[in-house]
């Protein structure tokens, strides 16, 4: 009977229904998608929190404030004239809870022109976490070129580091 206390208590929701964990996922990215494709930098950065990390190949950088977060919004931008794209989508992949108010996701970004791939896919990862009461992203990471970002500019990149790549770079 020493645990039998701890049995009684009912399961986190979330805990309860892993299902909806995708739904989660697909629905703020779909969001975040849209808010991209309208070039609406305020709804777009409504989805992050404030700081947040970017990861790329082979470098990281923390956001810290909306400034910071403009310059990434504006390549991105920059690359749908670019490349003659009008959508962003992202086509989600995976997601679980790794905690009551944390969640991991994984999908592709393309930007397309009329349903034709024009950039992408891309392989990217995100973290959300309930902030406020939304779920907002606190950590991506994308499989983008850190040189061609260094030059502003967009370039898939083979390469989404993992986690684990990225805490030890972190470290340093």
């Amino acid at each position: 009977g020493l645990f039998s206390a701890m049995w009684e208590r009912a399961p986190s929701p979330i805990r309860q229904n892993q299902c909806s964990a995708i739904d989660i996922y697909t629905s703020r990215i779909t969001s975040f998608a849209e808010a991209a494709s309208a070039a609406d930098f305020d709804a777009w950065l409504d989805h992050y929190t404030l700081p947040h990390s970017v990861h790329y190949d082979s470098a990281d950088r923390q956001v810290e404030h909306r400034d910071d977060a403009r310059f990434f919004f504006e390549m991105l931008q920059n690359t749908f004239r670019q490349t003659g794209a009008n959508t962003f989508s992202a086509e989600p992949i995976s997601a679980v809870f790794v905690s009551d108010d944390r969640l991991l996701g994984y999908h592709n970004a393309t930007l397309t022109l009329d349903g034709q791939v024009r950039f992408g896919p891309l392989r990217s990862r995100m973290v959300w976490v309930l902030h406020e009461g939304q779920w907002r992203c606190n950590s991506v990471a994308n499989a983008l070129s850190t040189a061609a970002f260094q030059s502003c500019a967009f370039e898939p990149s083979p390469i989404l580091p993992t986690m684990r790549e990225i805490q030890k770079r972190m470290k340093k």
